[in-house]
């Protein structure tokens, strides 16, 4: 994120990067403008899954959850159009230890996880 946030224009990454500094865990995406997503291309996982049904694994069985205003008038969902939440997130362990690996061997970062605000603002 933090080099595609360098590709922009200085003045929009000057003005996003300014925003990021700002940013406070419960407030808005500093990468939103306009209610648009300043880097859409280049938007983290997170942002491209946010309002897909989710297969959730729960106990002994498994439930799909969605928001039904993004679903109407739907009877079945296609099974390649459902995230396995389980798997996605495994996944995503997998590429965060990788991250935090090669980060911290940089000698970085303490953490094990960083917000968007804080990726935006990493040294590239």
């Amino acid at each position: 994120m933090a080099e595609a946030l360098s590709s922009l224009p200085e003045d929009k990454a000057c003005f996003l990067r300014a925003k990021a500094k700002a940013a406070t865990a419960d407030g808005p995406c500093p990468l939103l403008d306009n209610g648009e997503c300043a880097l859409y291309v280049h938007r983290p996982i997170i942002c491209r899954t946010h309002g897909l049904p989710i297969l959730i694994d729960e106990g002994d069985g498994q439930r799909i959850d969605f928001c039904p205003l993004n679903f109407r008038n739907v009877q079945t969902l296609p099974g390649d159009a459902v995230v396995a939440l389980e798997r996605l997130n495994t996944i995503l362990a997998a590429v965060n230890k990788f991250f935090v690996t090669e980060y911290h061997a940089a000698g970085t970062s303490g953490k094990d996880r960083l917000s968007i605000a804080e990726a935006l603002l990493l040294e590239v």
